[in-house]
């Protein structure tokens, strides 16, 4: 079980107030339960950093460049034994936060939930369903990002025994290389089986579409660092399980995406 009083959740942001207020809106219920909020502003022009100042419990301004440099920074500052962030254009369900919090076994050090897409108008797109513990590191080395930071929640001393995470070779793909570590650690990861924790905001602006092909690479490189190497067939494998696991979603997206476009349409995550 965690106890949300003991809860960080860390918002890094640059000039992003037209969705901020929607995330912070979202969190509403978990700040009133007692979960510290943290902002780490790189010096928004357009509102956010005030904004910011008053929604949240500690407010910290850093220089811009680094997403992960803003979040170790919140992090070092938190006072949650549990720690967690999001990004300012997605949003999390503070409902089913909790109860997954009750329903979580003490014995684990990270929890991480199944996960929903949603459009810039907060409609729902779809869902993805994460793989086991057992498959993450056979679809890390297939680029596949199991453990999605929306709707993770760890311990304090897997940030403070990884030292955070690595600002100085990513920028796109330290969430993804922080999971690796934190499994190769030997931390105890729990997957909430249950419905998402988190929604993940599609739009045109965001790096993992503007910067795809420098994600993967940052990506190539973490699984190189790492020695992440499984043989072929295994990494299909599990890959051939996810996609299995998924198959009422990738119907579902086809459905969805059909219905906002008002044409048959076949996206991929990354095509609204």
């Amino acid at each position: 079980m965690i106890d949300v009083k003991e809860l960080t959740i860390v918002i890094p942001t640059l000039n992003c107030r037209e969705s901020f207020g929607f995330c912070l809106e979202s969190i509403r219920s978990l700040q009133i339960a007692g979960a510290e909020i943290v902002v780490v502003d790189s010096f928004s022009k357009d509102g956010t950093a005030e904004l910011g100042k008053e929604r949240s419990d500690r407010f910290l301004q850093v220089p811009a460049g680094n997403m992960y440099s803003a979040i170790n920074a919140g992090m070092k500052a938190a006072r949650g034994n549990w720690l967690s962030y999001i990004n300012a254009d997605d949003i999390l369900y503070h409902d089913s936060i909790l109860t997954a919090f009750e329903a979580m076994p003490d014995n684990f050090d990270l929890m991480y939930s199944n996960l929903d897409y949603i459009d810039g108008e907060n409609r729902f797109l779809h869902s993805f369903n994460m793989p086991p513990k057992v498959d993450l590191l056979a679809l890390a080395s297939l680029l596949i990002n199991g453990v999605p930071p929306q709707g993770a929640f760890y311990r304090r001393e897997i940030f403070e025994k990884l030292q955070g995470f690595n600002d100085k070779d990513f920028r796109l793909a330290g969430d993804f290389d922080f999971f690796i570590r934190a499994n190769l650690a030997g931390f105890r990861f729990y997957h909430h089986k249950g419905p998402a924790l988190a929604g993940y905001r599609m739009h045109k602006n965001q790096y993992s579409q503007t910067q795809a092909e420098n994600l993967l690479e940052e990506g190539r490189k973490s699984i190189k660092t790492n020695r992440i190497d499984f043989s072929r067939k295994d990494s299909l494998s599990a890959k051939m399980k996810f996609k299995f696991r998924n198959a009422g979603n990738y119907i579902l997206r086809f459905l969805r995406a059909s219905q906002l476009t008002g044409k048959l349409k076949f996206p991929g995550t990354m095509d609204y």
